[in-house]
């Protein structure tokens, strides 16, 4: 198993660290990095809360990342990368508005 870690930055001076433990080869959901651990959309709530940055990080190789609506509509792809070669959050090529029921599904290699 590895661990892997997804950050995500929003609008303004909020920011959310998601954590999760993925085998690789496998898609799974990520939640915060607290207790209970929420989804992206459970903590964001009903405030309407816009990401502007996003990065996934793993241990080895994150191979793709991306936020999906509870249609199951993929919303943002999220740059991926090796957790010791980031060196800045990117900039996501629109903002994308979190809503109640999304995710942040994330699939690792090794």
């Amino acid at each position: 198993m590895t661990t892997q870690t997804a950050y995500i930055h929003l609008n303004g001076s909020r920011s959310i660290r998601l954590k999760g433990t993925i085998t690789d080869g496998t898609e799974t959901s990520v939640g915060t990095d607290q207790t209970p651990s929420l989804s992206v959309g459970d903590w964001a709530g009903e405030a309407g809360v816009v990401i502007t940055h996003a990065v996934a990080t793993a241990d080895t190789f994150a191979r793709t990342c991306y936020i999906r609506s509870r249609a199951g509509i993929t919303k943002a792809i999220i740059p991926c990368a090796q957790t010791c070669k980031v060196q800045s959050i990117p900039k996501l090529g629109t903002p994308v508005k979190i809503e109640i029921g999304d995710l942040v599904r994330i699939t690792t290699d090794a």
